[in-house]
């Protein structure tokens, strides 16, 4: 089996169209720094990553004036997961 994957993806490499695509037919993009475009007016409380001018990271707290500039590495920590969870929980009792 092993045998026959080998001469399978040789075979896949061979024929690429584009250079060092491998398994596709031309290379992939890369992704940029930010999206294209901009988001509407959302609030704070629940995108505070939409308020920042700077590239946020993890846990962002936002700034004082709405951006809506999309952010490809925004990460949140489980606990501040869960704490929206709550908060959402709580708003449909």
């Amino acid at each position: 089996m092993l045998r026959f994957a080998r001469a399978l993806f040789s075979r896949i490499e061979l024929k690429a169209r584009g250079t060092g695509g491998g398994l596709f037919r031309v290379v992939p993009l890369k992704l940029k720094d930010k999206d294209r475009g901009t988001e509407p007016h959302r609030s704070k409380e629940g995108y505070p990553w939409f308020w920042c001018e700077d590239e946020p990271g993890t846990d962002p707290v936002g700034g004082d004036e709405f951006v809506g500039a999309r952010w490809n590495n925004v990460h949140l920590t489980l606990a501040r997961k869960r704490s929206f969870n709550m908060d959402a929980q709580d708003g449909q009792d």
